[in-house]
């Protein structure tokens, strides 16, 4: 537009520059052309300048159209139930998992009376509980029954309240019948002497645990009033 207006104002002048020159010379046929071409090229530059608007107005109008109807149509498209509160009903309570955990298992028995050549493979009754959690461990048969598969501490103290030459003298704890492990005691030094070891073992539910004299010890004598013991717990589940 301001380049059309410039050319405007330059054909203006010169518009009036030749009409100036028309006066000079009389107003001969060629300095009227002259003129007539410089009005019709005024005419011309105004009707396109006419035009150019015209366009310009359609232009907007029709952006302004293109832009109401994307309005209308996004109007149309979005959606009507937007953030709905849910119905107290149709909400999910969560539900809370419990963790199912292994029973605690846990026992620690003595025996109370002495027992003097006990022969061999003879189960070692150990008649006073201490404690027993869970119930696994029998007083009256010596076993006890594992209640659930895993890793179990165990710990037996031997002493057999004599003193002897011989240094051979054992109990081993057994599991269905086959060893697991044994004690050694030496008292051939002192009436007193005990021995204590500890152990982990794996076993497996249902399975039977005691402790019994061996084919291999001599003697066998064992003390009672507690000073012989066995201890056992569950140290982790599997």
């Amino acid at each position: 537009m301001a380049f059309l207006e410039k050319r405007i104002e330059i054909l203006e002048d010169r518009n009036k520059r030749l009409e100036q020159i028309e006066k000079l010379f009389g107003g001969e046929e060629d300095g009227f052309d002259i003129v007539a071409k410089v009005k019709n090229l005024d005419k011309l530059v105004k009707a396109l300048m006419q035009q150019n608007g015209d366009s310009i107005v359609h232009d907007n109008m029709l952006q302004e159209s293109n832009t109401e109807s994307e309005r209308s149509t996004f109007k149309l498209k979005a959606p009507t139930n937007l953030s709905r509160p849910m119905e107290p009903s149709k909400m999910r309570t969560p539900q809370i998992v419990k963790r199912q955990l292994p029973g605690r298992v846990a026992f620690c028995v003595g025996l109370s009376n002495y027992m003097v050549n006990s022969g061999i493979h003879r189960t070692i009754i150990f008649d006073e509980i201490i404690a027993n959690v869970g119930n696994a461990y029998s007083s009256k048969s010596g076993i006890f029954s594992v209640p659930v598969s895993g890793h179990y501490v165990m710990s037996l103290v031997f002493n057999a309240g004599v003193q002897t030459p011989s240094y051979q003298r054992y109990l081993e704890v057994v599991s269905n019948g086959v060893a697991l492990a044994d004690v050694l005691l030496d008292s051939s030094s002192s009436i007193h002497a005990s021995s204590t070891k500890v152990w982990v073992f794996f076993l497996e539910r249902g399975s039977e645990v005691w402790v019994r004299t061996p084919s291999y010890s001599v003697g066998n004598d064992i003390l009672g009033h507690l000073h012989s013991m066995l201890t056992g717990w569950l140290l982790y589940a599997v």
